[in-house]
């Protein structure tokens, strides 16, 4: 358990407290019994917050030290400092702050950031057909959710309607399973027919293609690998192994994640992901028009 949300049950049960003890005063009951030991419960939990805080500052207070007695790249250490052990990830916004203070490559280039345990592959000059990340493979897995939502559905009004024999099924119970089901399936809807939404990858190119109503081109989001354009990686690639990775791009005002994680053939997306930011071969002619090279 984080500090932060032993602290938020420790005001829950202190609050908890104050309301048994009133009562059992008031009404002399055994509420306050109950009163009492949510007090001495929130003392134990806002204690251990306490020194699950102080531990996690001394060990971030010794990395940064490590850091400045190995001399690392002043950008790492910057965004190494303003991550908090235990807290959210650093903002990509902290990100774009900490590359605008620091000095510009020579020549200048686009910015790749890795947040996590990940090996960066050797590409070079490597070229490849552009290619095309539909809707449906974006989205990938979760998809599964929805014909197993529906199926919880449609067998749970079969018991109403008395069509099927039997104790009624306890929706109730598939909370997360229902929830995540009608989630894909607003996304997946949304993003294959009111506005579909396509990833082509091109060597030194990542655009994001945007097809809006009643518009018979596509709005088209670049983010050509060149000066200007940030690229932020966060999670775990390394071993052949890949966890929750995504990629985050940043040009200017416009800003779009990728989750990598989640789609079909996911280690090729992966793959051919470090080729469109990595490889230094031209990139090829890219229609404006649609989904096409």
């Amino acid at each position: 358990m984080r500090p932060h949300v032993a602290a938020v049950f420790a005001l829950v049960l202190l609050i908890a407290g104050l309301v048994g003890v009133c009562l059992g005063l008031a009404l002399r009951l055994w509420v306050i019994w109950l009163g009492a030991a949510a007090f001495v419960a929130s003392a134990v939990l806002f204690a251990w917050g306490r020194h699950v805080k102080a531990r996690n500052a001394k060990r971030h207070r010794a990395y940064l030290a490590d850091l400045r007695e190995r001399g690392v790249d002043p950008i790492a250490y910057d965004l190494a400092a303003r991550w908090k052990p235990g807290g959210m990830a650093v903002p990509n916004k902290d990100v774009k702050a900490t590359l605008a203070s620091s000095p510009t490559p020579d020549p200048p280039c686009a910015r790749i950031v890795c947040l996590g345990k990940i090996d960066v592959p050797e590409v070079g000059e490597l070229f490849f057909e552009p290619e095309i990340i539909t809707p449906t493979r974006a989205i990938g897995w979760q998809l599964l959710f929805v014909p197993i939502a529906a199926a919880l559905i449609f067998f749970w009004v079969l018991q109403l309607l008395h069509i099927v024999p039997g104790k009624p099924l306890n929706v109730g119970s598939f909370g997360y399973v229902l929830f995540m089901g009608v989630a894909v399936a607003v996304t997946w809807v949304w993003r294959t027919a009111i506005r579909p939404t396509y990833i082509r990858m091109a060597p030194g190119m990542i655009q994001i293609l945007e097809f809006r109503y009643r518009q018979s081109k596509p709005t088209i989001r670049s983010y050509p690998l060149d000066a200007g354009t940030i690229a932020i990686l966060r999670g775990k690639a390394t071993g052949g192994k890949t966890s929750g990775l995504k990629l985050a791009l940043l040009r200017g005002d416009q800003q779009d994640t990728i989750e990598l994680w989640r789609m079909q053939k996911r280690d090729k997306a992966i793959e051919r992901m470090w080729q469109a930011l990595l490889s230094t071969a031209p990139t090829p002619p890219l229609s404006d028009e649609g989904l096409i090279g």
